[in-house]
């Protein structure tokens, strides 16, 4: 059987390589479309030419890393100057030096930072710490943790840091909140924090309370984003809403909410009394797959305490705007919205945009209830599941 020759970029039909005749700079701008490392490098086998352009990247990304001293290796053989982005997805982050590049990324970086740890063997995960460097000159970090322990540099600024999300946040045993500077984030404009549990059983507080912990460093924020999950089964599980006792200042307020078919009017006063300078609210009511069918709570579900929620007075001074996301209409979520009319006297504009799974026809009645529950001066949008709108006024 003949051999099969291996082509090169001349062995095209006109005889001529055009790739390897573009600048550097088009031929980089090539492999960062390919958003992956790897893949990068392998171009090579296209050009000799083409062998160091990797080193040039101002973007990096890794996907499926299992081992951490490559990441190291790799930045250590960059050449840009500073590196735009980062992109990390780690397979196993329960063996190896975990976080062995993060020093020399926080030296290299200066623009965002996107780490995710997707390890699932829970008991090598309370193993591991994860140490993170002080990055002075990145302007945003998303970190989704899997639960490692994380410890919080000693000193240091975040100078330029303007985002932070934080996913399955689970702090170091020997977290000392006067020890750490995360405070000294100047121009930190939006912070994310996912996810506060609503009710579980005592193990699931400490989870609760390291990000409440965290929120205490912050004194004032433009836009705050948190996210309330309530568990779908809530029998013989403890309220734990009240380990969250301080909110910073903020403007605008993202509140995300898994109720899985339960009452969230509690979580959402518990959190409101304590952001009464809002001028903007975002409410994600949140509806995961597997819990799209259920819609209503067992009977005697103790997801209605405390009630107080229903009659104690609220006034939120500053609200103007609500923007509500996935409205199913679920008595649950109508108690909700009636609450927040009613908590808002300055309130000029309400936007509802209803889940893609509800009816035109059902779409129409909500609107009509949600109406009832407006005022003079209001402005109420509800955008329908196909995206139109209808402008309502009281």
């Amino acid at each position: 059987m003949p051999k099969v020759r291996r082509l090169k970029l001349s062995d095209t039909g006109g005889g001529e390589d055009r790739l390897s005749a573009l600048h550097d700079d088009a031929l980089i701008q090539i492999l960062i479309k390919l958003r992956c490392l790897a893949a990068a490098a392998r171009t090579s086998v296209l050009s000799r030419r083409w062998r160091h352009l990797w080193v040039l990247l101002p973007k990096l990304h890794f996907y499926n890393a299992t081992d951490p001293r490559r990441i190291r290796s790799a930045l250590a053989a960059h050449e840009t100057p500073m590196l735009q982005e980062l992109f990390v997805v780690r397979q196993d982050a329960s063996s190896g030096p975990t976080g062995a590049w993060l020093p020399i990324a926080a030296h290299r970086l200066s623009g965002l930072l996107f780490c995710h740890y997707l390890s699932q063997r829970v008991m090598a995960r309370r193993r591991v710490a994860l140490k993170l460097s002080c990055f002075e000159s990145t302007t945003g970090i998303y970190m989704w943790l899997g639960f490692l322990r994380l410890t919080l540099p000693p000193f240091g600024v975040f100078a330029r840091l303007s985002l932070l999300h934080l996913f399955q946040l689970r702090l170091h045993d020997d977290y000392d909140q006067n020890s750490v500077n995360l405070g000294e984030m100047a121009h930190l404009q939006r912070l994310v924090l996912q996810q506060f549990i609503v009710y579980g059983k005592d193990y699931i507080a400490s989870h609760n309370h390291n990000c409440a912990l965290l929120l205490w460093h912050f004194e004032c924020l433009h836009n705050l984003v948190i996210t309330l999950h309530c568990p779908p089964d809530i029998a013989n599980k403890k309220y734990l809403m009240e380990d969250i006792t301080r909110v910073p200042d903020v403007k605008l307020l993202g509140l995300g909410i898994t109720a899985c078919g339960h009452s969230f009017g509690a979580s959402l006063f518990h959190v409101l009394r304590m952001c009464t300078a809002i001028r903007r609210l975002n409410l994600g009511l949140i509806v995961a797959p597997e819990h799209e069918a259920e819609t209503v709570c067992p009977s005697g579900c103790i997801c209605d305490q405390p009630p107080s929620w229903k009659t104690r007075e609220l006034v939120l001074n500053c609200l103007e705007e609500v923007e509500i996301f996935d409205l199913k209409g679920s008595e649950h979520e109508i108690s909700a919205v009636n609450r927040l009319f009613s908590w808002a006297p300055v309130l000029k504009r309400m936007t509802v945009n209803f889940h893609y799974s509800v009816t035109e026809n059902k779409a129409e009645e909500l609107c009509q209830v949600l109406l009832t529950f407006s005022r003079p001066g209001i402005c109420m949008i509800c955008r329908m599941p196909d995206m139109s709108e209808k402008v309502l006024c009281a």
